[in-house]
């Protein structure tokens, strides 16, 4: 009988790797069903129990830095061509990577050391890592996968084409790229042109059993959940962005409540990111982050970034990081703001764990290398994509003459570019060894 089930398991796992499947025993068997957790989804930050995960730029390449959530020296753990889509569970942090444009998912162990989950084929793009249920997700060329972490294995979820995605319970929420809306507003830079833009309309997957629904026919972008509502901006309400050398449609920030199929406008201009939190969601514009309550109501200017700013994070705090003078910030809901270096607010240290010290942590392998009083230099406004591989877009960049299309004449826009500098964060920075 032993023999039998496994054999029918393994059967069940070989089909799902090649077409997908719906069938509720299949779905127990993969482990996705029953809960009501939401994925968490990669960012340029993560948090495990003890520390704070930041991605910097070092010329080229990213750099994974680590910074003691109770505060000390920021140590130099991963350089790459790209690293991005950071997810943290309890102890464990886990990070797309693309080197030599090879993309593997890692993961980064409670010792220090790193091991390599998956390795994805060559040529594959990979995008949107989350981790719900125990599970990682992914998109590859835009469908999803769901990768398990103890084996290593990779299925195909669903074939449906995909651009973005949220999971919330049973329910999988998506951007269609089957389904897309077209867009068209007048040139502010040439008369008589056009502009034109194309997004997805949203769709809801059951995951037990496959049916798909429309939810919003409407073209949306940057599609995030948090705490009963789905955020994006909204192209049908769409503005232009630019400067004097070129332009583009950019929608406003929407809100959708999940419970009551209500849809609300967030902010009337314009946004360079977004970060949902308890009770509302922070807005990113020019030097400027800012928090609206759920109805959009401005409530608190959290912190004003520098120029070159990559912001990521959410849920408690916006995690800030500022290249030019090499420093990261916690900004909160309530207007105030933290030196990650000195320490998070309210931040309690797990019983049994031993401070961290310049001179390795416990189960790492000592003799690691300082890197000189400088601290990491990088840039914001820049993509970590590889070739074949996974890429994370940092908020920021430099900004020329802006302007958008708005009743508004006093609001600005978004530029782009980079910009690096190196400094020194508090106590220094180090290089841990790899293992």
């Amino acid at each position: 009988m032993r023999k039998w089930m496994v054999l029918v398991l393994a059967t069940v796992l070989a089909l799902c790797a090649c077409t997908p499947a719906w069938a509720v025993s299949v779905t127990d068997a993969l482990g996705i069903t029953g809960g009501g957790e939401s994925s968490v989804r990669g960012d340029l930050s993560a948090r495990t129990a003890t520390d704070l995960y930041v991605v910097t730029n070092d010329g080229s390449d990213k750099t994974l830095v680590r910074i003691p959530r109770a505060g000390g020296t920021a140590v130099n753990v991963e350089t790459a061509n790209s690293i991005s889509d950071l997810v943290a569970t309890d102890d464990l942090l886990y990070f797309l990577r693309v080197q030599g444009g090879t993309a593997t998912l890692m993961r980064r162990n409670t010792d220090s050391t790193r091991s390599e989950v998956y390795t994805f084929p060559a040529g594959s793009a990979v995008s949107t890592l989350s981790y719900c249920q125990g599970n990682l997700y992914a998109l590859i060329n835009n469908q999803l996968h769901i990768i398990y972490p103890s084996t290593g294995q990779c299925v195909m979820l669903s074939g449906t084409a995909m651009l973005d995605y949220a999971i919330v319970g049973d329910t999988l929420y998506y951007i269609s790229e089957s389904d897309m809306m077209t867009y068209e507003a007048a040139s502010l830079l040439t008369e008589g042109e056009t502009l034109s833009a194309s997004a997805g309309c949203l769709y809801r997957m059951n995951l037990t059993g496959g049916e798909e629904t429309l939810v919003i026919k409407t073209g949306i972008e940057d599609l995030r959940y948090y705490d009963g509502a789905l955020y994006f901006h909204n192209l049908s309400d769409n503005y232009v962005m630019g400067d004097e050398t070129r332009e583009w449609l950019e929608g406003k920030l929407y809100r959708y409540d999940l419970e009551h199929e209500q849809l609300t406008r967030l902010v009337n201009g314009y946004d360079w990111g977004f970060f949902p939190m308890d009770g509302g969601v922070a807005v990113y514009t020019s030097g400027n982050l800012s928090f609206y309550n759920t109805l959009g109501g401005l409530e608190t200017t959290m912190c004003e970034p520098e120029t070159y700013a990559v912001l990521s994070g959410g849920g408690d705090a916006v995690v800030v990081y500022s290249p030019t003078d090499n420093t990261v910030i916690y900004a909160y809901a309530n207007g105030t703001t933290a030196n990650a270096y000195e320490g998070e607010s309210n931040y309690v240290e797990p019983a049994g764990t031993d401070a961290f010290n310049e001179g390795g942590e416990t189960g790492e392998s000592t003799g690691d290398t300082p890197t000189g009083e400088n601290g990491t230099s990088g840039s914001g406004g820049s993509e970590g994509a590889g070739s074949g591989g996974s890429g994370s877009t940092g908020n920021g960049g430099s900004q020329g003459s802006e302007w958008f299309e708005s009743s508004d004449p006093s609001t600005g826009g978004s530029g782009s570019g980079s910009g690096s500098s190196s400094g020194s964060g508090s106590g220094g920075s180090y290089t841990e060894k790899d293992s």
